[in-house]
């Protein structure tokens, strides 16, 4: 007799059938924690900071502490005026060929 992959899975027979609602759970904990990090990134790039940096941060310290300190430092500055001097510059650049023709 045979045993194939589609066999294990379906007839859960490797695992203690009470063991299951225990995988599930952790798997669960596991999908949520990664939601929370994502979260922090997402907050991250809102304001203009590092998204790797605070994913990294929430993954290894805690994503709530993040949320908290990513609220209270606000945007990053620097980076927002550098953002639209990139805007403003590529607006006057395409103003300036319409001008030339």
């Amino acid at each position: 007799m045979m045993i194939t992959l589609l066999d294990i899975l379906l007839l859960k027979w490797v695992v203690d059938p009470n063991i299951w609602g225990i995988l599930i759970a952790i798997f669960a904990i596991y999908i949520i924690y990664l939601v929370r990090i994502k979260i922090a990134c997402n907050m991250a790039r809102n304001r203009h900071r590092s998204p790797l940096g605070w994913g990294l941060f929430s993954f290894f310290i805690s994503p709530p502490l993040a949320w908290i300190i990513l609220a209270i430092s606000g945007n990053d500055d620097a980076a927002e005026r550098k953002m639209k001097e990139e805007e403003g510059t590529n607006d006057v650049d395409v103003n300036a060929d319409a001008d030339l023709n």
